[in-house]
């Protein structure tokens, strides 16, 4: 009898950990509730037990209940881990090093901002204060903005030029937070085909 409600009880004293940080680690599922919600994605990259800025990350900003809080007022955070010592199934490996293969990411901790279908619209590479989370954030959601009149822009041109002269624009804006240089350009604001 006891090695059956073992089982249940363990799962349901660990579950609530896990709730509380308010990470997914599935990012179909994030991507499913950041539509429903009408929020967008935060989402990290971590190598949880072997990477230190990574540690320092989750244990002074992700942990906090501030910082959630926060964050979860317009993003679904989800946490994509790439451990070296802790167990992992053959398909959460496989496909958390896809998503690191489509988001450019090469070092740890990677935080991509990204809209609920997963374009990416800002992030960063590299441990962060809380403060400077905070303002990652905010500048992310600012590109956002500047990304979705460029697009809203290039598919009111009535001209190749005027479509040209528009994407231009969109990539100009984008500039500073491309500079960072996290992902091909192209994967953030793709070339339009031109008529």
């Amino acid at each position: 009898m006891i090695k059956q409600i073992l089982p249940i009880v363990v799962a349901a004293c660990v579950a609530p950990c896990f709730a509380a940080e308010g990470w997914i680690t599935d990012m179909d599922a994030a991507k499913k509730q950041a539509a429903e919600q009408k929020k967008d994605l935060m989402i990290e990259f971590t190598g949880s037990d072997w990477c230190p800025p990574c540690m320092q990350l989750r244990a002074n900003v992700f942990s906090k209940p501030d910082f959630q809080k926060e964050a979860q007022k317009n993003f679904v955070l989800v946490e994509l881990d790439y451990p070296r010592g802790k167990e992992q199934s053959k398909e959460m490996k496989a496909a958390n090093e896809k998503l690191a293969q489509q988001y450019g990411v090469r070092g740890f901790p990677t935080v991509v901002f990204a809209d609920a279908s997963g374009k990416p619209f800002g992030g960063f590479v590299g441990g962060r204060s809380g403060d400077d989370v905070m303002k990652a954030m905010q500048d992310a959601l600012k590109n956002k903005e500047a990304l979705n009149a460029a697009e809203a822009n290039v598919a009111k041109a009535a001209t190749d030029e005027a479509k040209v002269a528009a994407l231009m624009q969109g990539r100009t804006l984008m500039s500073a937070w491309i500079e960072t240089n996290l992902f091909p350009i192209d994967t953030l604001f793709p070339i339009v085909a031109l008529s």
